[in-house]
């Protein structure tokens, strides 16, 4: 009976190191998965420079550890530049996170990050890195991406979007005046960035047809005076032209008007020249992989003010008016209620409607002339205020006026001098 008790035993002592052996948790089986790389969609009518013209993939595992490295270089048998590809790729089952680049080298990643990237070593910490190179219209557009992953047997498929790390704008200048226009410098504030988060906030960008968000900058970021200069950007009102280039991620939430001012220095064929100032009044930030366009055009606003004088019975009706540069002067002679109405022009002729007038008036009135201060009515498109009797002096008063016109909104200041004189 004790010889048969010890080989039971024995028996069941080989059963459990067969058993350890066949643990199927010390090696996962692997899993081929399809997966694809495809540029995030913009409405830029992308050059080729602007797709993905070679790629590379970084798998990390759950301890952070590099388990696949793929890459897909130009002239390696697939088509150059492309949208979207699609590869096979085996991994063990489990969690993983991908860390796509297009158009950036490896090397170029390891030098940003100080650290090389290896199959088996610990991947180097990339979420707070950043990208400072802006590029010039006709090179490659460097773009990056992450996913979570989560391979099974069942064998998933998986798509990683990249995103270009600039943003594409282009001034789109035309005109209608009877000269040569050039274009010598374009100002913009506050949309010059040093650099940008190297991976993409998919959140902020939108994605699924979603509208994006003003995006989050890089820490201690700040945004200060985008400036290009032109040497050969000249129109005609028979030829427009484009001045398109590249940017980084921008808000204008810091400026009094959460929107971009624009400043463009301008040159008349007749040799003059004259600085003019604009407000994108539709844009409030910019984001990664955004294309904006930004129509301009250049013309001669003609401002005239009129004024009609309603004095009481047995005032004295008569308005002297002048007009010096930008400055109107209108001289009363007895108390009342005064009108003016502003018309804006184009040099074509083409008066300005109303809807795409909009007009702020401010007075300064030390002589306190004035029985009512001067007022803008947007229905009548009229000024309208009173003047006091048996008071002398002057008043100014500026109108701020904003001309709609697409995408921009220009101001055109002008002063208006009324003067009340003796009876």
């Amino acid at each position: 009976m004790k010889t048969n008790y010890t080989n039971i035993l024995l028996i069941i002592s080989l059963l459990l190191f067969g058993s350890c052996a066949e643990n199927p948790e010390i090696t996962k089986k692997e899993v081929s998965t399809t997966f694809s790389i495809a540029s995030a969609s913009t409405k830029a009518g992308e050059a080729s420079d602007e797709l993905i013209n070679d790629w590379w993939i970084a798998f990390v595992d759950e301890d952070g550890i590099v388990k696949k490295i793929l890459t897909r270089a130009q002239g390696s048998g697939n088509t150059d530049a492309v949208e979207r590809e699609e590869f096979q790729l085996s991994l063990p089952q489990g969690k993983y996170k991908a860390y796509a680049f297009a158009n950036i080298t490896q090397s170029e990643i390891e030098t940003l990050l100080g650290s090389a990237i290896a199959e088996g070593s610990a991947m180097p910490n990339i979420s707070t890195a950043t990208w400072t190179k802006v590029g010039n219209i006709g090179e490659q557009i460097p773009m990056t991406g992450t996913l979570d992953i989560d391979i099974t047997a069942a064998g998933n498929g998986f798509s990683i979007e990249v995103v270009r790390l600039w943003a594409k704008l282009c001034f789109k200048f035309s005109t209608d005046m009877n000269q040569d226009i050039t274009i010598s410098k374009i100002s913009m504030t506050p949309a010059l960035t040093p650099a940008v988060n190297l991976l993409p906030n998919y959140a902020s960008i939108g994605e699924n047809g979603v509208q994006g968000v003003a995006p989050i900058l890089p820490n201690g970021t700040v945004c200060t005076k985008l400036e290009k200069t032109f040497t050969d950007l000249t129109i005609n009102n028979s030829v427009g032209k484009d001045a398109t280039f590249y940017l980084f991620e921008s808000t204008a939430a810091n400026h009094p008007t959460k929107h971009y001012p624009l400043t463009f220095e301008l040159k008349y064929g007749d040799g003059t020249t004259h600085t003019v100032e604009a407000l994108a009044y539709q844009l409030s930030y910019i984001n990664r992989n955004d294309f904006i366009t930004i129509p301009v055009l250049i013309t001669d606003w003609l401002v005239e003010l009129s004024v009609q004088f309603y004095p009481p019975i047995g005032g004295y009706p008569a308005v002297i008016t002048e007009k010096q540069d930008d400055e109107f002067f209108a001289k009363f002679g007895s108390g009342g209620k005064f009108v003016i109405n502003p018309t804006v022009t184009r040099s074509n002729g083409d008066v300005v409607a109303i809807k795409d007038l909009q007009i702020t008036v401010t007075t300064e009135d030390d002589k306190s002339i004035l029985k009512t201060q001067p007022t803008y009515d947007t229905k009548t498109a009229e000024i309208v205020g009173e003047i006091k009797d048996g008071v002398t002096g002057t008043a100014v008063v500026t109108l701020a006026i904003k001309v709609k016109n697409g995408e921009l909104e220009y101001t055109i200041t002008r002063k208006f001098y009324i003067i009340r004189e003796n009876n």
